[in-house]
């Protein structure tokens, strides 16, 4: 790469009009008449080159064409085919084959849920976003051991992504339009208005420039598809709040944006990843599955493309706009998409029960920035005045950072137990490869869960004071510790069953179960804290994290990882002759228990519909525990602890995990044919994304993501 050009002395307002330019990053003549300061590179001395053709779509003068899209030398394919292409090969063309990974996997999903939906399901944009992070940590609590978690029945957005493959009957990847466009009707000022509405609104702020956005609307050299996309959001939520005749028609923005999408050259650029996802969300919360599966994973392919070429060639934008390098927002940019379609992949393809390996330490970008600021998108914003939205904009910039290290981590705990070995019962495997199988996992038996248990805990409590010491305060840094001790309380209760239990470490692991709990209700008064403001202002501040629904989860897990404590030293006080007197390990159980008692009955008063029925359960199991516990060591013998849907095996524990806990575990699924998730047109991999794995083989394919 080569070095990137000095910048000019003077910005271009004043060399333009030839007066001296005071210079700093708004010079006097900008701020005076309230204009945005740009410096540009100086001109290359000496005599240009000779300019050469480039047969290559992908060339670097193709690439250096800001900011709509480049139009390619031979244009013999479109994104909208490239597109089409894909969701016939997904949903359309074999329908019934057995080696089609959304057939079998909806296939599935009826055999655990029963009927197919009686059609789509239309999600909130902001409910599925903070619900994706919550949903990630559940799945992978219901594959690790036997203490499960309670996932109530009653949330209509649970397993949102194959639910809407299910019901999805959708037959094409676009809507024919015939619509002109519908941007000059609209004139400038409502234009401006609408987006400042969508920045105000919209959970994917962070993915969009506000202040590049406004500067190319006005300079006309904005990306129509883009921003139509952008309008139609905000245009459905003015109509669904003000009852207006001059309401503007949603549909007709959005098919036309996607038209605009559909014709265009299938050439990778930073706006047109931006339209994908767009597109992809809205599709996904209005039931249309089919076609957000195309999209987001032809967004990660168009990144990985366009990562290549701004780590092969010079960035295509070296000015500074308001003292702040636009390269560097459109590299933040960039990383906020990726971490996105990343989550949003590793959060789908659990729905459907399949393995995965795409957060490869040395290929993923920088994570989002941990709060505004070291945030360039927003600096820019504030230095440019367009404060209006810093608030929303900071609040969806906060909700990606602990989406993507939970994403991250869960990804790599979940391939973890899915390439381990698998005690699934023979009667499913056909009898000629039966033997086959138990060859395979004699193959794979060297592998110790416990052991493995035990590393990633410890490598979790060391993220853990990690993040306790580089993040000081803030709502999403206690969402993403209470995720993580969560996780890591389950990990004291490995798959191997009660023997990982024995007497001689029960106390350390009482001791390491009631740190995890310590920190998690500290979390929660912290969190509580954080809701006053120490100053005397009448507003509180926005922040679209949520640790209530993490606070439940981590509650449900104490509660089941307590009641396995109560039956590991029910069953050892058994062994020996009845005392009469509660032994020291009893009644540390029962201050622990009704420690957490409290806590939940507190937590009850607070929470939100959707997680009442959680702690109304967990309230319930600790009221159980807590009446056993006081009767130990009363004549004549031990009691039996009774409660709803629990056995004493660690069979019967996972009973609680509700009604996707049995077979949607990943045993009882057949591995699917890999070449399948190759790309249709180039063999790049999965989604876009290097390093697929299935069956516990890793697939590599050619097109692989390069950060540094």
């Amino acid at each position: 790469m080569s070095p990137a050009p000095t910048l000019r002395r003077s910005c271009i307002f004043c060399r333009t009009r030839k007066i001296r330019c005071t210079g700093g990053h708004i010079c006097a003549a900008c701020r005076e008449r309230n204009i945005d300061c740009v410096y540009s590179p100086e001109a290359r001395k000496g005599r240009p080159r000779r300019k050469v053709r480039h047969d290559s779509s992908t060339s670097p003068a193709a690439a250096e064409t800001p900011p709509g899209i480049t139009t390619p030398a031979s244009p013999q394919t479109t994104l909208g085919e490239d597109l089409e292409q894909r969701f016939n090969a997904y949903f359309i063309s074999n329908p019934g084959s057995r080696s089609n990974l959304f057939q079998n996997s909806i296939a599935s999903f009826y055999r655990r849920s029963g009927p197919a939906p009686a059609g789509p399901t239309h999600l909130k944009y902001e409910e599925l976003l903070s619900l994706m992070g919550l949903e990630m940590v559940e799945m992978l609590l219901l594959r690790l051991g036997h203490l499960g978690c309670e996932r109530p029945e009653t949330v209509t957005n649970r397993n949102a992504f194959i639910t809407g493959l299910a019901a999805d009957t959708t037959a094409s990847m676009f809507e024919p339009s015939q619509h002109e466009s519908p941007l000059p009707a609209l004139g400038s000022q409502r234009i401006l208005q609408l987006v400042d509405l969508w920045f105000n609104v919209h959970p994917l702020s962070a993915l969009v420039s506000k202040t590049l956005l406004i500067n190319r609307i006005k300079d006309g050299t904005v990306d129509e598809a883009l921003l139509a996309l952008i309008l139609a959001d905000a245009s459905e939520f003015y109509r669904a709040r003000v009852t207006s005749h001059d309401a503007i028609d949603t549909e007709v923005l959005f098919q036309w944006g996607a038209t605009q999408l559909q014709h265009r050259p299938a050439l990778p650029s930073l706006s047109t990843s931006q339209s994908l996802v767009l597109m992809a969300w809205r599709e996904l919360c209005i039931g249309h599955a089919r076609r957000a599966t195309c999209l987001i994973g032809y967004a990660c392919r168009n990144l990985a493309r366009l990562n290549e070429q701004w780590q092969r060639h010079e960035r295509k934008d070296t000015r500074k706009l308001n003292g702040i390098a636009i390269s560097d927002v459109e590299l933040e940019i960039l990383q906020n998409i990726y971490w996105f379609c990343l989550s949003t992949t590793a959060w789908a393809f659990m729905q459907i029960d399949q393995p995965f390996s795409l957060f490869v330490p040395d290929e993923t970008p920088a994570f989002p920035c941990v709060d505004e600021s070291s945030s360039a998108l927003l600096h820019l914003d504030r230095a440019s005045d367009h404060i209006s939205t810093l608030p929303a904009q900071t609040a969806a910039l906060r909700s990606l950072w602990p989406l993507s290290q939970i994403s991250s981590t869960v990804g790599h705990i979940y391939t973890l137990y899915l390439n381990a070995p698998k005690d699934a019962g023979e009667s499913s495997t056909p009898w000629q490869t039966r033997h086959i199988h138990q060859l395979h996992r004699l193959l794979q038996s060297r592998v110790d869960l416990s052991a493995l248990a035990r590393e990633i805990r410890g490598i979790l409590m060391q993220a853990i004071r990690a993040v306790e010491t580089e993040v000081r305060t803030g709502v999403t840094r206690s969402q993403l510790l209470v995720a993580y001790h969560t996780i890591a309380i389950h990990m004291l209760f490995p798959p191997a069953g009660p023997g990982s239990l024995d007497e001689d470490g029960n106390e350390d692991v009482t001791d390491a179960f009631w740190h995890s709990v310590q920190a998690i209700l500290g979390l929660r008064d912290v969190d509580v804290g954080e809701g006053v403001s120490a100053s005397p202002s009448v507003f509180s501040k926005p922040d679209s994290a949520s640790i209530a629904p993490f606070i439940s989860l981590a509650i449900d897990t104490c509660t089941r990882a307590l009641t396995h404590l109560y039956h590991h030293h029910h069953a050892a006080a058994n062994q020996i002759q009845p005392q009469f007197q509660p032994q020291p390990q009893t009644q540390i159980l029962l201050d622990h228990t009704t420690h957490l008692h409290s806590a939940c009955l507190h937590e009850l008063e607070t929470t939100s519909a959707s997680s009442y029925s959680i702690l109304r359960a967990s309230k319930k199991r600790l009221k159980g525990l807590k009446l056993a516990l006081q009767s130990l060591g009363s004549p004549p013998s031990l009691p039996e602890l009774e409660l709803p849907g629990v056995g004493w095996t660690p069979e019967g524990l996972s009973s609680f995990s509700g009604p996707v806990a049995g077979e949607g575990a990943m045993g009882g699924l057949e591995i699917v044919d890999p070449c399948f998730f190759a790309d249709a047109s180039d063999g790049t991999g999965l989604l876009g994304f290097p390093g697929l794995m299935t069956g516990g083989k890793e697939f590599n394919f050619d097109l692989d993501f390069d950060f540094v």
